[in-house]
């Protein structure tokens, strides 16, 4: 549950959630628990979730993409963070309030 509060709350910034949500009300949606797996087994957790997305057309889904992705030990150069700090001044990223 605390990862789609995130979304929510615009921490993991999922733009098309958060209108829809404000749009529809946040009782007309469903948050349901397929399986549970360890936090630590991120290969596994990122093919069980596309595995999930391809039950699905995309464009029934919140998702950007149909396959899932990690980000977990990605690095960003301090260069790309000095740009992104200045692109999202303009637009308050939520990362960035």
């Amino acid at each position: 549950m605390t990862i789609f509060l995130e979304h929510l709350r615009g921490k993991k910034s999922n733009k098309r959630l958060q209108r829809a949500v404000l749009k529809y009300g946040l009782h007309n949606f469903y948050y349901i628990i397929f399986e549970f797996h360890k936090v630590e087994d991120n290969y596994s957790l990122v093919t069980i979730e596309t595995l999930f997305l391809s039950y699905f057309k995309l464009k029934y889904l919140y998702n950007f993409k149909i396959i899932a992705t990690s980000m977990v030990g990605y690095k960003h150069s301090n260069t790309a963070k000095l740009k992104m700090k200045q692109r999202y001044k303009l637009y308050k990223h939520p990362f960035f309030r």
